[in-house]
């Protein structure tokens, strides 16, 4: 959620090796859903929440509470030796700002959905969204005046 574009302007994304693995890869997950679940369409994402004003000083709290023995007091994540432990929500190792969950209400839904980790459902939907607004409120790559 933070990297670089496969291809320019000039080129076929579509025919693009890396492109093609990907989707290849993709293809290859959902065919193994539907062989294991009598060919059951996989999944998608998590239920959407219903629309709400987000508190951010509230999200903040929330996320001294919940989150930062987690992801860290400034959202910087944490990294065991240079290995992936748990990922930066904001700051220079987190997914920009045109990331999927930079948008509220896919980060409200996610986080009220799976967070914290093995307790989802836990936090009650006004608290997503409560977050939500506090954590889209920080800069991270290729946010706007940051």
């Amino acid at each position: 959620m933070n990297g670089a574009p496969l291809c320019g302007s000039d080129t076929d994304c579509a025919r693009h090796p890396d492109m093609m693995a990907l989707v290849t890869y993709i293809d290859d997950l959902t065919a193994a859903w539907r062989r294991r679940h009598g060919g059951a369409p996989a999944p998608s994402g998590f239920p959407a929440l219903a629309a709400r004003i987000p508190d951010a000083a509230n999200g903040a709290v929330i996320y001294r509470q919940r989150c930062a023995f987690c992801h860290g007091a400034d959202g910087e994540g944490r990294y065991a030796s240079g290995m992936y432990y748990r990922p930066a929500l904001w700051g220079p190792r987190s997914f920009d700002a045109h990331a999927g969950m930079a948008r509220p209400a896919t980060f409200a839904a996610f986080v009220h959905a799976n967070m914290p980790l093995g307790s989802g459902g836990t936090l009650t939907e006004q608290e997503a969204w409560d977050l939500a607004g506090f954590v889209d409120g920080q800069c991270r790559p290729r946010t706007p005046g940051c």
